[in-house]
């Protein structure tokens, strides 16, 4: 089914990213965003019944973890 193959690829994804900024350890904004997270995926884990959601909240905090890591791309280095 295509629904249970996108929720595979984004348990993938999430998997990738949380193994990605846990290897980071020189940046205490990203610890401590990480420490945050973990805390934060247990109270997701317990708090939603869809696993979609559960899944899709977790991205969307992963995402933010990631905007602190990895510049934007589309914010122009120009200074006007």
């Amino acid at each position: 089914m295509a629904a249970e193959r996108d929720l595979g690829e984004l348990a993938n994804m999430i998997e990738r990213m949380e193994t990605r900024y846990a290897q980071i350890d020189d940046n205490r904004v990203v610890l401590a965003l990480m420490e945050a997270y973990g805390r934060l995926k247990v109270r997701l884990e317990q708090d939603l019944e869809d696993p979609r959601d559960t899944m899709l909240s977790k991205a969307a905090a992963l995402m933010m973890v990631k905007s602190m890591v990895e510049p934007d791309p589309t914010a122009s280095s120009e200074q006007e």
